[in-house]
């Protein structure tokens, strides 16, 4: 008689739990997908922060040759280029003062030599204003320099943040194992309980056989004691009569 309807509420319990397994796989399976979405974009971040890191070790070294160029080479050419025009301004200056004579002599076929700025003055004012880039070329220098410094501090930074990069991959990847894992799990015991809640019936009704048989046992050997208790009173009536 309460076969049915325990057996309807075994299977209304057990179909709650393969619900509670399966919103369980599904919500596992929403935070695998989260944590494969966060793993790629690190490893776009990984990858970028890869590619930055070796274009300023292609940089620094290319700063220090600019900056060795602009701090010892240059200047060492302008100091030559100084000199030359120097050496070249006492030539110049000859050279003005013959020009000048040949064309002050009388019947000279040709206007005399008088330019607005001899050739020597010009050599001069040009090694003149060549004196400030020595110094400029220097601070450049300094500033390259101290950009190559920034630069080196910058890719020792950049390679601290792509190692906690490439750990927070690790820590994700591990995490998305044991979710796989968890939601494997989920899936068996919820295949487990749908193979439970299918054999409820035929459990429940073996059961309640079973149990039936055993009170029907039980009532029959009951029913033994009985009769043997009452054939002992009736056999003790008459002995108690005489």
């Amino acid at each position: 008689m309460y076969s049915p309807g325990l057996s309807q509420t075994l299977q209304e319990q057990v179909q709650l739990a393969e619900s509670v397994m399966d919103t369980t796989a599904q919500g596992l399976e929403v935070a695998s997908q989260t944590l494969e979405s966060t793993r790629l974009t690190l490893q776009t971040l990984d990858e970028t922060v890869q590619t930055f890191s070796q274009a300023i070790t292609d940089t620094v070294p290319l700063l220090d040759t600019i900056g060795a160029v602009v701090g010892e080479d240059l200047p060492k050419t302008i100091a030559s280029t100084q000199t030359s025009l120097n050496t070249a301004q006492q030539s110049a200056r000859v050279i003005d003062g013959i020009l000048r004579t040949l064309t002050a002599i009388p019947f000279f076929p040709g206007d005399p030599y008088q330019p607005q700025v001899p050739l020597h003055v010009a050599l001069s004012e040009v090694s003149r204003s060549l004196n400030g880039l020595p110094e400029s070329f220097r601070a450049m220098q300094d500033n390259l320099t101290q950009s190559s410094a920034n630069l080196a501090t910058a890719q020792a930074d950049i390679q601290r943040v792509r190692g906690e990069v490439v750990q927070v991959k690790s820590s994700l990847k591990q995490a998305q194992q044991i979710l796989s894992q968890y939601r494997e799990t989920a899936l068996t015991l919820r295949n487990q309980l749908e193979s439970l809640r299918l054999a409820i019936p035929v459990t429940t009704r073996w059961a309640s056989l079973f149990l039936s048989l055993f009170w029907l046992w039980l009532a029959m050997a009951q029913l033994g004691l009985l009769t043997q208790g009452l054939e002992l009173s009736h056999r003790q009536a008459p002995q108690a009569q005489e």
